[in-house]
């Protein structure tokens, strides 16, 4: 998971925390994004 080193109150790292969240979904979902449904 893209969360390990940030503590569950360390509010300073938001930002780290957001920008790992986006680059773990976008790792995710580029290689399989041409299967998923188009809405």
């Amino acid at each position: 998971m893209p969360i390990e080193g940030i503590g569950m109150f360390d509010w300073n790292k938001l930002d780290e925390l957001v920008e790992r969240g986006y680059q773990h979904a976008i790792e995710t979902l580029l290689p399989i994004r041409d299967t998923l449904p188009h809405i």
